[in-house]
């Protein structure tokens, strides 16, 4: 099982040693006695010069990215720069007391051209627009051999091209140290993220943590997919390891596919994520329209998947989790997967919907699916039945994988649940000379000499943020997995099925002494308390449903909010858990 603190541990030890350094600091800025007028004129400089400190270019108030005598040029282009390395990097961050738009139609607004040993750490304020509709455009691009780039808390807003439009494009070869795509908001786009390696070399990690991808305003959906990982023409299968980690995915809304998380080949983990709204909407849900929550298409590589919210998949297919594995190891532990009805009304005829597809194990496979929920309540919608739907899915297996209790392909200690539905079943087996249907579960445990799988309602409390009203505690224990999504440890004898440990979770649970006021004023709901607030903050509206998300780490916050009047809940989840009603 692979283990993400190998990573931040690594991480680490390169900041302790680049603080170790000398440091020098270069500012920014039009007004008074700056080293650089502009950003890409800081670039240009330590292009010629080189360096043999560490440097940080602070952007400080004086700078005027429009300024009509020291205009900025786009793209700002940052290119391997003699004398960086591990010790001596480059690092590009903002005063305090600034925020700052970087806005023209270029191809994209920063352009790293083989850089290395590179930072970009906006802060939540350093604001990337792109409204170019050239095909391929994106807010950050990197290009060639990258090596030891973090790109951290950017604003990006991309535009909708006719076929490719990137928030962040990492078309590179991977070196010596990881590239770090970390706590950005990406909206208006047609790929929110995409990471590709095409080289055959041995890559290190590809880390893409605590982004905030999709956005529910109309005209700022992310149309095909939120984070994609792919690893084409590569000679060495595996030698990219890639971390995709408590990201929040929401409303890719198109016809083409949509998806929240799509991983093509590549080595790693995909844990703690949220991903919401996975909508085909080109008015035809029929045929090949469909949806995906997730597809991971593998071959000899090793892929781990847990603590996933995975809800609202809706098209003519709709998928939560899609995997197609060849010749691999794949491992899906405490998911939740919700499919239920859409709201966006798009949906015409629909055919079927799985909350997971196993499409294809060869002999060569290891399969193993442990604690997970399946929940395909997805009914009939608008007067139109719902075919053929099921919680889990399974076809194209080798026979000698069946039946399904070994050590090469294990499926134990799930819920599978879709009761409510009139033609909805929980296993749908179909291997190359049998297909099986399974309407009771205890048919398919008893193929498989189990009872560890259940049909039972988990009662979910909201319909998007998955926690559970009660505890099941019918989870066995996966070693190196100790906490939940919300980061509540786990019971280390009899945990919980599902992305959610219900200790201290739901919004009854949740601590009453905190203060906490919730109020809207001019497109934002604003909280505020007389204690310490930390975690994820939501606000759900009154069917459950996910609308608005935000971190916080302080006394107070904002989220922008452009709904319709009615009542919510603003939850915060993770070290502090509360929740309060507001009325807009």
């Amino acid at each position: 099982m692979k283990k993400l603190f190998v990573s931040i541990i690594f991480l680490f030890s390169v900041i302790l040693s680049v603080q170790a350094q000398n440091v020098d600091t270069l500012t920014i800025g039009q007004n008074g006695n700056h080293d650089f007028k502009t950003i890409s004129a800081a670039f240009d400089s330590l292009y010629n010069w080189g360096v043999d400190n560490s440097i940080i270019l602070l952007v400080t108030a004086d700078y005027i990215p429009d300024d009509s005598l020291y205009r900025e040029t786009f793209p700002i282009t940052v290119q391997d720069i003699k004398g960086t390395g591990a010790d001596t990097t480059i690092t590009l961050k903002l005063t305090d007391d600034i925020n700052v738009i970087l806005k023209d139609s270029a191809d994209c607004i920063f352009y790293l051209d083989n850089a290395k040993h590179f930072s970009i750490y906006g802060d939540g304020r350093l604001n990337i627009v792109n409204e170019s509709k050239v095909n391929g455009t994106a807010g950050i691009r990197l290009y060639g051999s990258c090596d030891d780039i973090v790109i951290d808390g950017c604003n990006i807003v991309a535009e909708i091209a006719d076929s490719q439009s990137y928030g962040i494009l990492a078309e590179c070869h991977f070196g010596e140290y990881p590239i770090v795509l970390s706590n950005n908001n990406i909206s208006r786009a047609i790929f929110g993220l995409f990471v590709m390696d095409d080289s055959d070399k041995n890559g290190r990690d590809i880390i893409i943590n605590g982004n905030s991808i999709g956005d529910v305003r109309d005209g700022y959906h992310i149309t095909s997919c939120g984070i994609c990982v792919s690893v084409v023409n590569s000679h060495n299968w595996g030698s990219n390891r890639f971390v995709v980690s408590d990201n929040k995915i929401f409303s890719v809304m198109g016809g083409d596919l949509p998806t929240g998380i799509t991983v093509y080949d590549g080595s790693g983990t995909i844990s703690n994520n949220l991903i919401l709204d996975i909508v085909n909407n080109n008015g035809q849900a029929h045929g090949p329209d469909a949806a995906y929550g997730m597809i991971i298409m593998s071959s000899n590589d090793s892929v781990e998947c847990y603590n996933n919210m995975i809800s609202h998949v809706a098209a003519g297919n709709a998928y939560g989790i899609y995997t197609h594995t060849v010749s691999s190891l794949s491992e899906f532990y405490y998911n939740s997967i919700y499919l239920c009805e859409d709201n966006s009304q798009y949906l015409e005829n629909v055919a079927k919907s799985t909350c997971f597809l196993v499409d294809g194990l060869d002999k060569g496979s290891r399969f193993f699916m442990r604690n997970n929920i399946l929940l395909n309540n997805f009914g009939d919608i608008y007067g139109q039945p719902v075919t053929d739907a099921t919680c889990l899915g399974i076809r194209n297996v080798a026979d000698d994988l069946v039946p399904l209790l070994n050590n090469k392909m294990n499926i134990t200690h799930n819920i599978f649940y879709a009761d409510d539905m009139e033609d909805g079943y929980p296993v749908f087996n179909m291997t190359s000379d049998s297909v099986y249907w399974y309407y009771d579960i205890s048919d398919w445990n008893t193929m498989n000499n189990d009872t560890t799988n259940y049909d039972m309602n988990p009662e979910f409390t909201s319909t998007s943020l998955l926690m559970i009203a009660e505890s099941n505690a019918l989870g066995t224990p996966i070693e190196g997995i100790t906490t939940d999504y919300f980061g509540t440890e786990r019971n280390q004898w009899h945990p919980d099925i599902g992305a959610c440990e219900i200790a201290h979770h739901g919004i009854s649970n949740f601590a009453d002494e905190i203060s906490l006021k919730a109020y809207y004023s001019n497109g934002n709901i604003i909280v505020s308390s007389d204690k310490m607030l930390e975690g994820d903050m939501y606000v759900v509206d009154m069917a459950g449903r996910v609308v608005t998300y935000n971190r916080i780490n302080g006394y107070s916050a904002e989220i922008p909010f452009s709904g319709k009047s009615g009542v919510y809940v603003v939850i915060i989840a993770g070290k502090t858990n509360i929740s309060r009603k507001i009325f807009i």
